[in-house]
């Protein structure tokens, strides 16, 4: 497996097409990505998987891999009908025939929802989950440990967390799990470089870290490790001129707080001929955006 390093620098979305696993693929063996995210539940999650095996016993940096659940669009495996996901049927062929068509806000809706409200929706999300874990995990090589992270970071919604933990339980695989992504990031290094980013990045980070709380508790009595994020203020914009410029002071941070940082970007492109009914529209800009360019060539080519 990957070296254990301080900065962990990681690529989300494998798996969205094959291009995007092709550049990834290049990043890795480079040697300069590692860790990685596969989304389980896009028409070519499994192409991508078996490239990644066809691959793994050459690759002289094998990098982590964590399941990146995906509740805001893709494929939803259990089939969800429920009107809080708004889940929509395709004309696909493919084997999964519903998509979702939710929100990270109505999704934290669900948190909020008091009594049975809560409690049915926490169980669809289980099975959805577990589904999602199972799809990814039980492809991987025997040597990967069980890691989870989310798609847009939903995984830190308490109604989602407490869901992929009751997969997690469903599945027998707690003394598996090794690692959950904490979305949770510093402010004060960001201050050099406040006008560059948009001001609802600041109000997502502060989000993110005050529902960290209550998960890292949760994580802790389960024996399950965390770490630090860098990649939300500058998600889908992690250039390589202010990558390097803030590292100095990312490094020590991590270093003061004794957690691995994961670096997060998101370096693999969706050609222009790969279009896919499960694609959101959110994703249909993300997913395509020249921004994956400039993060790929910051992966490659930035000083670490």
């Amino acid at each position: 497996m990957a070296t254990d390093r301080i900065m962990d620098y990681h690529g989300d979305d494998y798996g969205i097409s094959m291009n995007n696993a092709a550049r990834m693929l290049e990043l890795i063996k480079a040697g300069r990505m590692d860790s990685i995210s596969v989304i389980p539940n896009m028409t070519t999650t499994d192409e991508a998987l078996k490239l990644l095996n066809d691959e793994w016993d050459g690759l002289a940096h094998k990098p982590k891999i964590s399941v990146h659940i995906n509740l805001v669009d893709g494929f939803s495996l259990s089939g969800i009908e429920d009107e809080f996901f708004t889940s929509k049927l395709t004309d696909s062929d493919a084997e999964y025939k519903y998509v979702f068509h939710t929100s990270w806000a109505g999704l934290l809706l669900g948190t909020l929802i008091p009594g049975s409200k809560r409690d049915r929706i926490e169980k669809i999300l289980t099975k959805e989950i577990r589904l999602q874990i199972d799809n990814v995990y039980s492809k991987l090589p025997k040597e990967c440990k069980l890691r989870i992270d989310a798609h847009q970071h939903t995984q830190m919604i308490p109604v989602v967390f407490d869901a992929v933990m009751n997969a997690v339980d469903e599945l027998g695989l707690n003394d598996d799990l090794e690692f959950v992504r904490i979305s949770r990031e510093p402010v004060f290094p960001f201050m050099p470089i406040t006008g560059t980013f948009p001001p609802v990045s600041l109000v997502k980070n502060i989000l993110l870290n005050m529902l960290s709380k209550r998960n890292e508790k949760k994580l802790k009595s389960r024996g399950a490790e965390y770490g630090l994020l860098w990649g939300l203020i500058m998600t889908g914009c992690m250039d390589k001129k202010r990558v390097e410029a803030l590292l100095p002071a990312m490094t020590k941070y991590a270093e003061k707080k004794g957690k691995t940082m994961e670096v997060l970007f998101h370096p693999g492109i969706v050609a222009p001929d790969e279009k896919y009914a499960e694609y959101g529209p959110d994703d249909m800009e993300h997913f395509y955006s020249g921004n994956r360019d400039v993060e790929y060539d910051a992966v490659m080519n930035a000083a670490r």
